[in-house]
């Protein structure tokens, strides 16, 4: 748990404004009135800030935890604090220096309180806390009820006000229920608030409602002007100073909307005021204008600021350029999970008025971020929110895995078809149909389904992009305006990544992977940058669909972090298929006129120059920028809880998670989901007081490049083993040693790799290349995750005549090299 409010960044300046305004009000006070202490009575109560007033509003409004909340209460604090300790030692009945001392034995005796309450981990008060928290026990409750009254009876004892006792109570009890588990936490905080909101502090109104002194007010009509003078005194006294606390770059309304909230007072105007009239030092009249003036304070400035806030936050959410493109913004009829709260009627403000808690909330919905949803709530009664400013499901889904393979598949069946006898050796690729296969497998872009799929395991949609303002706390702007979302257990970012592009490319507007997948119009020519997977990958489709694909490789290799040997086979199918690859070309710039974004998928303008370090320059009717993919970590308000963007390599709050690109793991989709079904594991484990499930160490990535012929690698290469200080074996033999493999292609070559641990005996890592092999890959990535001895290995026996033979070849060329 972090600290208080009033202990977080704005702290100083919620002191310094209050400080202000006690000078202030004092010096207008001692003008004002017959005597010097008179004056001091007034100045003191035109300091307050009525902070258990504007805490339940700012919370209504789904403000309390954004930085504009945080400055409030840090204003708020100082407003209540600050005057408890200046009644303390000055209206106490003693002289300043004796009142200051009493005040400092009551903050040693509490202090001490709370540096033993935050030094201890208190099993036992939080074993207490859970077993009777839902019991008639409420041992927490009572345990915070018991604190109020003691420390409450001490500060009368000491002569001093008890609202200072149960202020101290109050961060008394913060302090010891950090240490518990946040569900339980929400909980206690939930009970206390219904008793604090739902009684207490209606029966303070009632009782400052039966002691007002009205008919005294009646009495003199010089103290109606009186009262309507101080409003304007408390606007001026202790609204102006609370502006120093309002954030950089805050609107003219948050601005005005500070002022208001911190002039609202009422409870120490009312103790003040009773504490004047009591001792004889203020006459009844003027304590009814100044209690006059802070009812009106608490009726009409609050509702005064949230009107201001709501009416600019509405202008700026309609503002052209706020909101996400219109074209995955989702209209009425299509996805998007509506809960009954979140339905109001046309009128409605821009801005949602509560924020919503949940259990778990994730930012992103791609892969990652759905699994990490759905398995932190699986078959429980937790909610969770899944936050996405474009179509659910990500980038995999419409953009990359999904599309890409849908082109590819039919490439595949049909370099087979071609390679085998008995079928024709030439079949034409019909365009339309393929694209319309790609356009099925996307859904059309339309999320439908997998919003429907949200739905129905209890994940809530909400459209937007989020960024966090504060611990646990999610701020959403979509299309229907701002939106505050609170996670009672945790916070998940999957953002994913976001492609990079050298800077002298942008202004010729490339396409990237999304064109590729996307593509509507095929150019005549294209210029692939790069030698990574999506680069190989997409010049397969794009020379299919009639483009001349040229690859431009600045490395001497293709896919640099698989075997050696990969890159060769891989190059040589590409060539077949069409492609001609550069490899060794640096380029430096390029240069294309009327350049213009079309659209996805369409030809981006005039021809592109590109120009290469040895002077060479070539002229394409489009580029494709393939040279990777970076973490997309920007704009994440991660500031709000004090990390940077490379903190995020390092240990975080136990409450926010990553899963899937974001972490800086291999960027791979099937990678991402495994490690959100762990981050999901460890929420549920927590969120249930149960120890998050062990995980096995050296866990292997697997990957498929879909190629022809295909790769399938995973765990360590023989290169990566060595530098990771293994012993080490490797074991070749061509796939063409097997009677499955050639069965699936008359003329199929190709290579088939392990690399041993000699220690262990057990695979490190394995690769096969050739025809259809993607689905061999998983018995290699259970051994080496499983650490299967080889000498056991060798008992699983493959079917014949399959491809799986290509293990016995693997281990039998093994068993005869270590003989």
């Amino acid at each position: 748990m972090t600290e208080p409010e009033w202990l977080t960044r704005g702290d100083h300046h919620g002191w310094r404004g209050w400080l202000i305004s006690l000078i202030v009000g004092v010096v207008v006070g001692i003008l004002l009135a017959p005597s010097a202490i008179t004056g001091v009575f007034i100045g003191i109560a035109f300091t307050s800030t009525a902070l258990g007033t504007l805490i339940p509003v700012l919370r209504d409004e789904g403000d309390l935890h954004s930085p504009f909340g945080r400055a409030v209460t840090a204003t708020g604090a100082a407003g209540e604090f600050g005057p408890l300790l200046a009644i303390s030692i000055f209206l106490g009945g003693r002289s300043p220096l004796a009142g200051m001392l009493v005040v400092a034995v009551f903050a040693i005796i509490a202090g001490v309180a709370i540096w033993l309450a935050s030094r201890s981990s208190l099993p036992v008060f939080n074993r207490m806390m859970t077993l009777t928290l839902h019991t008639s026990g409420q041992f927490a409750i009572r345990t915070v009820i018991f604190l109020l009254a003691g420390l409450s009876v001490l500060s009368i004892v000491l002569g001093l006000d008890m609202l200072l006792g149960a202020f101290a109570a109050g961060v008394l009890s913060r302090v010891l229920l950090a240490g518990s588990a946040p569900a339980d936490r929400e909980m206690v905080e939930a009970k206390l608030e219904a008793v604090g909101f739902g009684f207490l502090v209606p029966v303070f109104f009632i009782m400052t409602g039966v002691t007002f002194d009205l008919n005294a007010l009646i009495a003199a009509p010089r103290l109606i002007g009186l009262l309507g003078f101080a409003v304007v005194l408390l606007l001026i006294i202790r609204g102006i100073p609370a502006l120093l606390a309002v954030p950089q770059g805050s609107t003219a309304a948050d601005r005005a909307a500070m002022l208001l909230f911190g002039a609202t007072g009422l409870p120490i105007i009312v103790a003040v005021t009773g504490i004047g009239v009591e001792r004889g030092e203020l006459d009844a009249g003027l304590a009814a204008a100044l209690v006059g003036a802070g009812m009106l304070s608490v009726l009409i400035f609050p509702a005064l600021a949230l009107a201001l806030r709501r009416r600019s936050q509405g202008r700026a959410a309609r503002r052209p350029g706020r909101c996400p493109d219109p074209g995955l913004a989702s209209p009425p009829e299509k996805a998007r999970a509506v809960r009954p709260s979140d339905t109001t009627d046309d009128t409605r403000s821009t801005r949602l008025e509560a924020m919503d808690a949940f259990d778990v909330v994730v930012v992103g919905a791609g892969p990652a971020g759905e699994n990490a949803a759905d398995y932190a709530i699986r078959s429980s009664s937790r909610t969770a929110a899944l936050v996405e400013s474009g179509l659910v499901g990500g980038e995999c889904s419409y953009y990359a895995c999904m599309p890409s393979k849908a082109l590819l598949r039919p490439l595949d069946v049909r370099a087979a078809a071609i390679h085998l006898g008995g079928l024709p050796d030439h079949l034409d690729v019909d365009t339309a149909a393929l694209l319309a296969r790609r356009d099925s497998w996307v859904s059309d872009y339309v999320d439908q389904g997998q919003v429907s799929w949200a739905e129905e395991a209890g994940i809530s949609v909400v459209r937007g992009t989020g960024r966090l303002v504060g611990e646990r706390t999610v701020e959403v702007t979509g299309p229907e305006g701002t939106r505050t979302l609170h996670a009672r257990h945790a916070v998940v970012l999957a953002t994913g990544s976001r492609p990079v592009v050298p800077e002298f490319l942008r202004p010729a507007l490339p396409w990237g992977s999304r064109d590729a997948t996307g593509i509507v119009e095929v150019p005549s020519s294209v210029a692939v940058v790069g030698g990574g997977v999506v680069a190989c990958e997409a010049s397969r489709w794009l020379a299919a669909l009639g483009a001349r694909v040229t690859m431009l490789v600045r490395g001497r290799r293709l896919l640099t972090r698989f075997e050696p040997f990969v890159s060769d086979l891989v190059a040589a199918g590409l060539a077949a298929e069409g492609v001609d690859i550069r490899f060794g070309v640096r380029l430096t710039a390029a240069d294309r006129p009327d350049a213009s974004d079309t659209g996805l998928g369409r030809v981006h303008g005039g021809p592109v120059r590109l120009a290469a370090a040895d002077g060479s320059e070539s002229i394409h009717a489009e580029v494709l920028v393939a040279t990777g993919r970076t973490p997309a970590r920007d704009d994440l308000g991660l500031d709000s809880v004090g990390l940077s963007p490379a903190d995020l390599d390092g240990p975080l709050p136990q409450w926010l998670y990553l899963a899937g690109d974001i972490s800086g793991a291999a960027p791979l989709t099937h990678w991402g989901k495994y490690q959100a079904r762990l981050v999901g594991d460890r929420i549920a484990a927590r969120a249930e007081g149960r120890t998050p499930p062990a995980e096995p160490p050296g866990v292997p990535v697997p990957q498929v490049v879909f190629t022809d012929p295909q790769v399938t690698t995973v765990g360590l290469t023989a290169a990566q083993a060595g530098e990771a200080g293994h012993r080490i074996r490797t074991v070749q033999v061509p796939v063409s040693s097997t009677g499955g493999v050639m069965l699936l292609r008359d003329d199929a070559t190709g290579t088939a790799q392990l690399v041993i641990d000699d220690e262990t005996n057990t695979v490190l890592g394995a690769t096969f290349v050739g025809p259809d092999l993607a689905e061999l890959l998983h018995s290699a990535t259970i051994a080496i995750t499983a650490k299967v001895p080889i000498d056991v290995l060798w008992h699983a026996v493959p079917s014949y005549p399959t491809a799986s033979e290509l293990w016995l070849r693997l281990l039998d060329s093994d068993r005869e090299a270590t003989r």
